[in-house]
Formats: C-alpha cells, sequence, structure tokens
C-alpha cells in the first residue's frame, strides 16, 4: 500500500537510512538532483519530500539512462522509497512490471475497492489527491495502460476487456465502482458494460471530464491568438484565491522544466512513450461508439465542457439515469488540490449511498 497520508518523516542522518549499496547511492544522487533536498534517507517518501508528476517522470527517465531499466511511473505510488526501488532494480522484475495494468494506490481499507482508469497519458499518478481525500478506508486501484508496441490493435472494448480481467484478480465480484478521468471514463463505461453483459453489478460508474467520443466529435479548436490566451490566463490567474496561484505557478514552471528535460535528452524514452500512448488512445477513443448505459452514471465535468450538452452525449437505457455535477476547473487541475475537494464530495456520497 502507498502512504497517500501525510506522516512525518524519517530522522535525516540516522545511520539506518543511509545508502548501504550502489545502487541505492546512485539513486540518492538522482533524488537530490531532482527534488532539489539534501540529506535524503533511504525510507523517505518521494511525495513527502515535495515530489509530483512531473519530477517523477524526470525521476525515472534519469533511472532509465543510469541504469538501463525501464519502470513504470505509477511505481512510485507503491515503491516511494529509495529502499524499495533499489530493490526493485535489483530484481530483474521490470519487464512485468511493465506489461501489468494493476497499480494498488490503497490497497487497505474496510471499504470495497474504487477502480481508477487511466487518462490520456496512461498512467495514474493522476489519482494520488483522490486517495488522500477518499480517506485511509477507502480503498484505490488504478489501472495504467501497458504499452506492449502492438498499437494498431488497440481498441476501447480490447482495453476493457484486459482491464475488468485485472480488476477480477482484486475483487472477484460485483458490485464494483468504476471511475474514469477523461479517455478513462470512456473504458470506464465500456468496462461497466461488459460486467452488467457478465451478470456482475456496478453500483457506481463515475465519468470524470469527458464526452461521448461519438455524440460530440472530438474537434481541434481553431488557434486562438496569442493577446488573447495572455489574457484568459491571466484572467483565470486573477480569479484564483491565493493558494491556487502558488500551486499553479509552481506547476507551470515544473512542467516547462519537464519540457527543457525533454529537449536537452538525447534520448528520453519515458517522455516519448507518453506521446505514443496519447497517441495511440486517442485514435481507439475515436473509433469507440458506446451504447446506452443500463445503470447509473455520475458525472462531472469541467470549464471544458461549459458549451456543451449537460450529459456530454452520454446515454443510457429507459431504467438508467445521469447524475450531473458542474465545477469550475480547467481540465488539467481537476484532480489536484484544491479542487479535489468537489469531486471527492460528490463521489463520496455515491460510495455511500451504495452502501
Amino acid at each position: 500500500m502507498v502512504n497517500v497520508s501525510v506522516s512525518s518523516v524519517s530522522k535525516r542522518g540516522a545511520q539506518d537510512s543511509l545508502p548501504r549499496n550502489t545502487t541505492e547511492k546512485k539513486l540518492l544522487e538522482i533524488w537530490e538532483s531532482t527534488l532539489d533536498v539534501s540529506s535524503i534517507g533511504i525510507r523517505d517518501n518521494f511525495f513527502e519530500l515535495g515530489g509530483n508528476s512531473y519530477l517523477a517522470i524526470q525521476m525515472f527517465s534519469e533511472i532509465e539512462k543510469i541504469f538501463n531499466k525501464r519502470l513504470p511511473t505509477s511505481i512510485i505510488l507503491q515503491e516511494g522509497t529509495i529502499e524499495n526501488l533499489a530493490r526493485i532494480l535489483s530484481s530483474n522484475n521490470q519487464t512485468a512490471l511493465m506489461s501489468s495494468s494493476l497499480v494498488a494506490i490503497q490497497s487497505f481499507g474496510s471499504k470495497k475497492p474504487l477502480f481508477c482508469i487511466h487518462g490520456g497519458g496512461g498512467e495514474v499518478l493522476i489519482y494520488r489527491h483522490l486517495a488522500m481525500e477518499l480517506g485511509s478506508d477507502q480503498q484505490l486501484y488504478g489501472l495504467r495502460y501497458p504499452n506492449s508496441g502492438k498499437t494498431d490493435k488497440i481498441t476501447v472494448e480490447s482495453l476493457a476487456e484486459k482491464y475488468v480481467k485485472e480488476i477480477r484478480k482484486i475483487q472477484s465480484n460485483g458490485p464494483y465502482s468504476l471511475l474514469g478521468f477523461c479517455i478513462g471514463g470512456a473504458i470506464a463505461y465500456e468496462m461497466a458494460q461488459k460486467l452488467i453483459e457478465a451478470g456482475e453489478e456496478v453500483s457506481v460508474l463515475t465519468i470524470l471530464n469527458f464526452a461521448n467520443p461519438h455524440k460530440i466529435p472530438l474537434i481541434i479548436p481553431k488557434e486562438m491568438p496569442l493577446n488573447k490566451k495572455i489574457i484568459n490566463k491571466m484572467t483565470k490567474i486573477y480569479a484564483m484565491s491565493m493558494k491556487q496561484r502558488v500551486l499553479f505557478v509552481k506547476e507551470t514552471f515544473q512542467k516547462a522544466l519537464g519540457k527543457l528535460f525533454a529537449r536537452n535528452t538525447i534520448e528520453n524514452s519515458a517522455i516519448n512513450g507518453m506521446a505514443q500512448t496519447r497517441m495511440t488512445l486517442r485514435t481507439a477513443i475515436r473509433g469507440y461508439k458506446p451504447n446506452p448505459y443500463p445503470g447509473k452514471i455520475l458525472l462531472i465535468s469541467g470549464v471544458r465542457y461549459n458549451d456543451y450538452e449537460e450529459n456530454l452525449g452520454w446515454e443510457t437505457v429507459d431504467n438508467g439515469s445521469i447524475e450531473v455535477y458542474k465545477i469550475g476547473v480547467d481540465h488539467d487541475r481537476f484532480l489536484k488540490k484544491p479542487n479535489i475537494q468537489f469531486v471527492g464530495k460528490y463521489l463520496q456520497r455515491h460510495l455511500e449511498m451504495e452502501k
């Protein structure tokens, strides 16, 4: 289980927190450089030291370059210390990890699991704050996209079938709770269809900020003039609270550094792999034509879909229902603090109703 709650960081300089072998020493150097933090112990947690998804991508790129071994970025949710990453790098089990979809973000708790499907980037780091918001008693698993290289045969239906098999390893029968952000919303929708067809019950199906790709085509908007982009961005920043502004500036800066890092790396397979994943998933989504859903849908959308119909094109059969909530949040900040509290509130309400 990943420790998603804030806890005390291990004591600096303690003898048992010092690196014990070459692998741990090299990882320590990578962490200190990436996080810009000194005196890191081998049992300190990556996120408690200030790590986030952008820094995780940089860190795993450095690991691949130095160790010539590739690890899924989401593994940091399960193995968030130098000690654990060193153990994995020494196990020669990287191929199995890369091909696996299931990520235990929070594996303990008395509440039935909530299965969260990856967005367009293919990883599930985006759900870390959601796990924190729902509390330590809520089991939460992520389904990441395992880039097998056979992209020409990838469809929403094939991914849904694979992910259903994966979640059955954790929960053999229903009722199931499924959630998907962005592209993951469509995949979760198809997973729910397949489970119902198999005679299982789906108690909660949540779609976060994604429209039916068949009813509402994915259209690339016309390029906005630079001056209008700047005005719009400044207007949004002005409307933010001071806390939101600090987070926005910090993450924008880190994102810019990530792009610079990618340009200055001779061969950054982590960045290139994410770009390929996005292309593959977008192609799969454009070919997906969902049937009306025979159950209940919780739909939460942000400002991206202000001009769309309320249900965003999702349909149910006569005895189905869609409950819609709208929040004034941009797509890239949907699952981040402080906005995650709204998503968590609406989701928690539905999870409790289905007890």
